[in-house]
């Protein structure tokens, strides 16, 4: 092993340390240290991504996060990692075919597996989005991100996925109860299928957690109307 790469490791090593009291700024001054010694050294580059990607900073994340992908192509970190930095920077385009390459070194996963399922969402591909998250729920069927995306892509791949999108959306609410989003999607999914005891229950635990909730307010107002009707 060269000296060069001794300097870069040791200074590497040195971040670490600094990281881990929370001294982020030493930390940082370090991982430049390691790379001005040894610029092959791949680790102070995602290093150094992770503590710009902290700061917002997703420019200079993206940065060295893809020179250390270019060092070392099957890292799953920092594939990972480069992937959410293109998500912030709004290019998800960009985005999907590193989370493709993240889940095939870790299949499952179900952070990477609900960020390329929301892409896929986005996209209009539902069955795909579908498929993913199936096999990432087989593994962490309690997950919350994975059961939120997978009640949107259900709802909307077809009416006839409403009962199985419902179903998800009460794993996700039973799992994480503060969120209102996920509350009133789930009303939404009730309301669609004619449930709307259900869907006005619902529909107030949103508005209980987010009272400024406009969509909520409106479809509460017609599900009481139509339940007084009927």
């Amino acid at each position: 092993m060269s000296e060069s790469h001794d300097r870069a490791t040791h200074h590497y090593n040195l971040g670490i340390q600094f990281e881990r009291n929370e001294d982020i700024d030493n930390a940082a001054r370090e991982f430049e240290n390691a790379i001005r010694a040894d610029c092959r050294f791949p680790y102070p580059y995602r290093a150094l991504g992770e503590i710009y990607f902290n700061k917002e900073r997703y420019e200079d994340a993206l940065e060295h996060l893809e020179k250390a992908i270019e060092l070392d192509p099957d890292w799953i970190e920092a594939l990972g990692l480069a992937a959410d930095t293109l998500i912030e920077l709004g290019d998800t385009r960009k985005a999907a075919p590193l989370l493709e390459r993240a889940l095939r070194g870790d299949p499952g996963n179900p952070r990477y597996s609900a960020q390329l399922g929301r892409i896929l969402i986005a996209e209009g591909d539902f069955s795909d989005a579908v498929e993913l998250l199936e096999g990432a729920l087989r593994a962490n069927p309690d997950d919350y991100k994975l059961n939120y995306n997978m009640g949107v892509a259900l709802g909307k791949r077809a009416m006839a996925d409403i009962d199985l999108s419902i179903e998800h959306w009460r794993r996700a609410v039973a799992v994480k109860a503060d969120d209102p989003r996920a509350f009133r999607n789930m009303a939404i999914s009730y309301f669609s299928r004619g449930f709307l005891d259900e869907a006005s229950d619902a529909f107030r635990m949103a508005l209980s957690l987010d009272p400024n909730d406009d969509v909520s307010a409106r479809f509460l107002k017609f599900s009481e109307g139509v339940n007084k009707r009927g």
